[in-house]
């Protein structure tokens, strides 16, 4: 990517860090399509193999042809750039990969340039920018891969392939070049965002900077959930294990279904801990993911609450995340059972979470190593920074004595260990 990169932003003054309104990408020649078969690569989709009308030129302004054939895509040298966007169905916004095989041809400057989602945002990963040996990720609070710590310069070989994968967790961004890793982003701190330069290429695309480029493959594959469940049906029931079941049923209105409890549980803890808790049998992890729609039904005072659990070993050792409206010593927090009644494990914050009535809001519990974030409603509700990492266990969901219902839970881990568990709480439950 040369200087004449950087000319276009200052006479576009402010819209330049603003992602605002483009051409629409124009039509794409195609010489023939992939075999059909291609489409689907186990769990993985081939993009290049996509029906015709899924991609268009995008229109830069000086751009080159693009070719797709039955290996793939060639981006003709543009001036400066030349690319496809994509137009077929919404691309998933996080829980995701995509995988990146891209070849330089000829040219000196970046010959992938692959635009992707991360939640709300996009980012762009560059493989061979400023000159044709920097990999980075443009941009980063409002800097690009040339400024904000994330450039490495790798020697590309012109016509020899190199392999790229992204991988978005949450607000988690990965990745790979030829299998080894090359950046771990948090975009909850790191704002992620685009050049004016690659708007257009939203909300998917891959391009080339004055270079003539080749993309044999492009594929994506969402990540799958270790357990999912609607509470739709009495199979999602029984694959929840409860302190007290008489407290929970199902519901639904609409197509939409959730667990609900809906009094308080004749349950007794040994220590002080919730006391109405469904827990998910049969299933224990370490680094995982937690996804969960939530309404709290209670009425509103400060510790109005719901409740997720993690690292459940058994009924005196366990943690979990307490979400209320106001934060104090005993609310809205991680908390630790460990054969002693509840203790916080996190600083206490400044705000809790406005629960509101009759409302839905989308929860993701993210818990690696030591670190253990949540977000409500797409913002930071907790970040717990624990003095040594949880260890594996079961996962719930539950309340310490109030009410409310939960929807669609989905939970992501590279690993678990879904052998039969013994019985969380006593017979009956």
């Amino acid at each position: 990517m040369r200087l004449s990169m950087f000319i276009v932003p200052l006479l576009c003054a402010a819209a330049c860090r603003t992602e605002g309104r483009l051409p629409v990408p124009g039509a794409v020649e195609r010489a023939s399509q992939r075999p059909e078969h291609a489409v689907a690569q186990g769990a993985w989709t081939d993009l290049l193999a996509a029906p015709s009308g899924s991609w268009a030129a995008t229109e830069f302004g000086g751009e080159g042809a693009v070719v797709f054939d039955a290996g793939g895509l060639t981006m003709e040298a543009g001036s400066p750039l030349t690319g496809v966007t994509w137009q077929g169905a919404a691309p998933p916004r996080t829980d995701y990969e995509l995988e990146v095989e891209a070849t330089r041809l000829a040219g000196s400057d970046f010959f992938c340039g692959l635009t992707f989602p991360v939640n709300d945002a996009h980012l762009t990963l560059v493989l061979g920018g400023w000159g044709g040996a920097l990999t980075g990720l443009s941009s980063l609070n409002g800097q690009d891969a040339f400024e904000n710590g994330t450039a490495s310069y790798v020697n590309y070989e012109t016509k020899r392939p190199y392999r790229a994968r992204v991988r978005v967790d949450g607000e988690r961004v990965r990745t790979y070049l030829a299998g080894k890793p090359l950046h771990d982003i948090d975009t909850g701190r790191r704002r992620p965002s685009l050049r004016v330069e690659v708007m257009a290429s939203r909300p998917l695309g891959v391009a080339s900077f004055d270079t003539r480029a080749r993309i044999s493959t492009l594929r994506l594959r969402r990540r799958q959930p270790v357990f999912s469940a609607d509470f739709a049906s009495p199979a999602d029931l029984a694959q929840m294990e409860f302190s007290d079941r008489s407290a929970w049923e199902q519901g639904a209105a609409g197509k939409q279904s959730w667990l609900e409890l809906k009094d308080a549980s004749d349950y007794r803890p040994p220590h002080r801990s919730p006391h109405s808790l469904a827990l998910v049998r049969n299933l224990e992890v370490e680094d995982f993911a937690l996804t969960v729609r939530a309404q709290q039904t209670g009425r509103e005072y400060g510790h109005r609450d719901l409740c997720l659990i993690l690292a459940w070993r058994d009924a005196a050792h366990f943690a979990y995340v307490h979400l209320a409206s106001q934060p104090d010593e005993h609310a809205h927090n991680l908390f630790l059972v460990d054969g002693a009644a509840r203790r916080r494990l996190g600083e206490v914050r400044s705000k809790g979470v406005d629960w509101g009535s009759d409302l839905w809001h989308d929860i993701r519990l993210e818990k690696e190593g030591a670190g253990v974030r949540v977000f409500f409603d797409g913002a930071l509700a907790l970040d717990v920074v624990c003095s040594e990492p949880l260890p594996a266990g079961r996962v719930g969901l539950g309340s310490f004595d109030d009410t409310g219902r939960f929807s669609e839970l989905r939970i992501f881990a590279d690993a678990a260990n879904e052998a039969g568990k013994p019985p969380a709480f006593s017979a009956g439950r």
